[in-house]
């Protein structure tokens, strides 16, 4: 059975076959943390009342596309700043949830060029 730990404040998903065994368990999640599982894409979101841009965790290789098909109700946002719609900063974060809903335009940052 698996379970859930707490350390330094954060809460850590232990594994059942690695509980018994804690050098593992550390050795195995530093080389998931530094693996290529995920690619941390720089985004820019736009709603109807804000400007967002951060980072999503895409598989390499996977398209923007095929993403915001398969996200579920919110996209988890990192490294976030979001801008009102003169481009005024109102907020940074190192994470946040953006209801998919009220996504109106999501575009890799490398492909855009922000005109405030």
């Amino acid at each position: 059975m698996s379970d859930f730990k707490i350390e330094n404040g954060k809460f850590q998903f232990v594994p059942a076959e690695l509980e018994a065994n804690e050098a593992e368990f550390e050795s195995v999640m530093e080389e998931y943390e530094t693996s290529d599982i995920v690619d941390k894409t720089e985004v820019i979101i736009y709603t109807h009342d804000y400007r967002v841009r951060g980072k999503i965790s895409l598989v390499p290789g996977a398209r923007l596309t095929d993403y915001m098909v398969e996200a579920k109700a919110f996209l988890a946002v990192t490294d976030a700043e979001i801008h009102d719609k003169q481009g005024a900063l109102l907020l940074k974060s190192p994470f946040l949830d953006i209801n998919r809903d009220y996504i109106v335009l999501i575009v890799p940052a490398e492909l855009a060029q922000v005109m405030s």
